[in-house]
C-alpha cells in the first residue's frame, strides 16, 4: 500500500468538512493558558499572522504591539476534520497517530529580548535573557511576556533598587511569569512580614529561583520560628554572630539566602522531622542548633535517618551512647553527617586502632571535625611530628585533637611554626608539647605583622633592655596570638608592648599584611622545611599524599579580634 499523505485543505473541504474562522476573544488573549478544544476530531493546524494551534489547543495570535514577532493579525483559522474522512480520501487504512500522554508540550513564543528589556526599563544582556528564558517552559515564557511589567512595577513599589531588580529578573524569571497577586506580591509580603527587607527577600529568590514556584511560605516560616525559639547560647568558645535570642527564620535567611529552600518544605513535614529527631534523643536545644547550622539537613528526605544511622555506627565503633552522638549532631560542624556510613565506620575504626576505643571516643566528643578527616591526614602528621623530634606524638594529638585534621606540612602551618620558634626561642618539639594550641591560633599574615611590629617597638629600646629580654617575645604566647586590645582575662597584645591603638593603626597603614622582611623570611624558610617534612614520609604515603585533602586547605585559621 502506498504511503499515506494528508490531503491539502482544498481536498478536505471538498469532502464536506467544516471550517471555522474565529476572532480570538479578549479573555483568551489575556489569559495564561490557551483554550482547549474538547472535540475528538483531528485538527488541521493553520494560522495567519503568528497565531497557531498547539495540539488541540487554539493559541490566538498576539495583539498589536506585542513583543512576539510576526504579523499583528489577530485572526486564526482552523480546519477540523475527522480522522476517518481524511483517511477515506486515500482509500486505505491510515496509521493512527500516537497519543502523547500527560500535558501537551507548550511551544515557546517568539519575542525580541532587547525590546523586552527596554519596555521594562531594565538593563542587561539580551543573550543572557534568552538563555534564562530557554530554561523555563513555553507557558511560563508567555507569562513573562504578559506579566513582567506588572511584577517589575510592584517590586519597584516595594523599594527594590534598579541593580538588584535587574539581577533578580535575569536570575529568577519564573517570579515574573505570574500576575503579581499570584506570586511576587504574596511571597514578598510573607518574607517581609517575617522581618526581611525587600532587598533581602529578593536575594532569597536570586539564590534559589525554584522558590518562586511555591504559593506560600507562611506555614513553614511559623514552624521554623518555633523550632529556633529553643536556641541557647553556649558559654564556651567565641560569641556567635547571631545570638540565640535573635535567631528566627528571617535571621537565617538574612545570613544565608539559599536557606529559603527550607521554607519550601511543608510545615507539617517539618514538624514531623523535628518530632523524629526528638524521639531519637535530640533535645529541643540540639534540634534548634542543628536547624540553624545545617538547614539543608531538614529539606532532605532522610533528615531523621542520617543521624540515626550515624548514632549506630559511632555506638558500634566507639561505644558512644546515642544521646552523646545527637549532641555531636548539633555541634559546631555537623557536616560530618553527610559522610556515608562506610566512611564514618572506616574513620572511627582507624582512630580506635591508633589510639584505643576510649581515647578515640574522647577525641570525637571533644572535636567531631576529626570525622571529616581522612585517616591518612593524621597518619602523615605523626611522621611530620616525629621529624620535629616530638617524643610522643600520639599524646600531643590526643591532648589537642584539632591537630589531627590539619596538614602539618602545609606552607602556612609550617611558616607559622617557624615564626613562633624564631621569636620565642622554643624548639618545634617544645611548641608541640607545651603550646600546641597556639600553633593554629592565628592567621599567618597577622602573626607576621605582629612580630614585625614587635621588632619595630624593640628598635626603640636600648641594647641593655634588649639583652635582658633575651628573645623578641618573652611573654606568654596567648598575649601574642589572641586579642590586640585588653580583655578581662588578658591585657592584650598592644598593652603588653606598651603601645596604643593609634600607633598600631599607623604601622599597619605603612606595612600591609603579607609583606615585609618577617613575612618574606617565613615564606623562604617554610618552603625548604616543607620539602624536608614530605621527604620523611614512607614511599607508599608519599604516593598517596597527593590524593589526601586535609581540612587545613579549605578551612580558615582562627582570625583574632582586631
Amino acid at each position: 500500500m502506498q504511503g499515506f499523505s494528508p490531503s491539502p485543505p482544498s481536498a478536505v473541504l471538498q469532502a464536506g468538512l467544516r471550517w471555522s474562522v474565529q476572532r480570538a476573544p479578549a479573555s483568551v488573549l489575556s489569559g495564561d493558558r490557551p483554550r482547549r478544544c474538547t472535540t475528538s476530531l483531528q485538527v488541521w493546524r493553520l494560522s495567519i499572522g503568528g497565531g497557531g494551534l498547539c495540539g488541540d489547543a487554539i493559541v490566538p495570535a498576539p495583539p498589536q504591539g506585542s513583543l512576539r514577532l510576526g504579523s499583528s493579525s489577530r485572526w486564526t483559522c482552523a480546519c477540523i476534520a475527522s480522522v476517518g474522512s481524511a483517511v477515506g480520501s486515500n482509500g486505505g487504512d491510515g496509521e493512527q497517530p500516537k497519543q502523547r500522554r500527560g500535558r501537551p508540550k507548550s511551544e515557546a513564543p517568539a519575542y525580541d529580548a532587547q525590546q523586552l528589556l527596554h519596555s521594562l526599563g531594565l538593563k542587561g544582556s539580551p543573550a543572557e535573557l534568552r538563555r534564562s528564558m530557554s530554561k523555563i517552559n513555553g507557558i511560563r515564557q508567555q507569562g513573562v511576556l504578559q506579566h513582567a511589567a506588572a511584577v517589575v512595577a510592584h517590586l519597584r513599589g516595594l523599594g527594590l533598587e534598579q541593580q538588584l531588580l535587574e539581577q533578580l529578573f535575569m536570575r529568577c524569571l519564573e517570579l515574573f511569569s505570574w500576575p503579581p497577586e499570584e506570586r511576587a506580591e504574596a511571597l514578598f509580603s510573607q518574607l517581609m512580614s517575617s522581618g526581611l527587607t525587600a532587598a533581602e527577600a529578593a536575594r532569597c529568590f536570586e539564590a534559589c529561583p525554584e522558590a518562586a514556584r511555591y504559593l506560600s511560605f507562611a506555614g513553614s516560616t511559623a514552624v521554623v520560628d518555633g523550632i529556633l525559639s529553643h536556641s541557647q547560647d553556649s558559654n564556651r568558645g567565641p560569641k556567635p554572630k547571631v545570638p540565640a535570642a535573635q535567631r528566627t527564620a528571617a535571621a537565617m535567611l538574612r545570613a544565608d539566602p539559599s536557606s529559603v529552600q527550607l521554607l519550601q518544605v511543608d510545615g507539617t513535614k517539618l514538624r514531623r522531622k523535628t518530632d523524629g529527631l526528638l524521639v531519637l534523643g535530640c533535645s529541643p536545644k540540639a534540634v534548634a542548633k542543628l536547624l540553624w547550622i545545617l538547614p539543608s539537613l531538614f529539606w532532605k528526605a532522610d533528615s531523621v535517618a542520617q543521624p540515626e544511622q550515624a548514632a549506630d555506627v559511632l555506638h558500634n565503633e566507639l561505644g558512644l551512647a546515642p544521646e552523646a552522638v545527637f549532641e555531636l549532631v548539633a555541634s559546631k560542624a555537623p557536616g560530618w553527617l553527610t559522610n556515608s556510613q562506610d566512611t564514618l565506620r572506616r574513620r572511627a575504626a582507624a582512630l580506635t586502632e591508633e589510639f584505643g576505643r576510649d581515647e578515640a571516643a574522647s577525641i570525637v566528643v571533644r572535636d567531631v571535625m576529626v570525622l571529616n578527616c581522612d585517616a591518612r591526614v593524621w597518619q602523615h602528621n605523626l611522621h611530620y611530628m616525629a621529624a620535629c623530634s616530638v617524643g610522643d606524638a600520639r599524646a600531643v594529638l590526643l591532648k589537642t585533637p584539632r591537630l589531627l585534621y590539619l596538614n602539618h606540612a602545609a606552607l602556612d602551618f609550617v611558616a607559622r611554626r617557624l615564626l613562633l620558634q624564631r621569636y620565642t626561642g622554643l624548639s618545634a618539639a617544645q611548641l608541640y608539647q607545651q603550646h600546641a594550641h597556639h600553633i593554629t591560633q592565628i592567621q599567618l599574615k597577622q602573626l607576621a605583622l605582629r612580630l614585625q611590629y614587635v621588632e619595630h617597638r624593640q628598635s626603640s629600646l636600648d641594647d641593655k633592655k634588649q639583652q635582658a629580654r633575651g628573645v623578641a617575645w618573652p611573654w606568654p604566647l596567648r598575649l601574642l596570638t589572641y586579642n590586640l586590645q585588653h580583655k578581662t582575662s588578658s591585657p592584650g597584645f598592644l598593652a603588653t608592648l606598651g603601645s596604643s591603638q593609634q600607633e598600631w593603626d599607623a604601622f599597619v597603614a605603612a606595612h600591609p599584611a603579607g609583606s615585609g622582611p618577617v613575612w618574606e623570611w617565613a615564606q623562604q624558610e617554610a618552603g625548604a622545611e616543607v620539602q624536608r617534612l614530605v621527604g620523611v614520609l614512607p614511599l607508599e604515603l608519599q604516593q598517596a599524599a597527593a590524593d589526601v585533602r586535609p581540612l587545613y586547605k579549605s578551612r580558615r585559621a582562627f582570625a583574632p579580634e582586631l
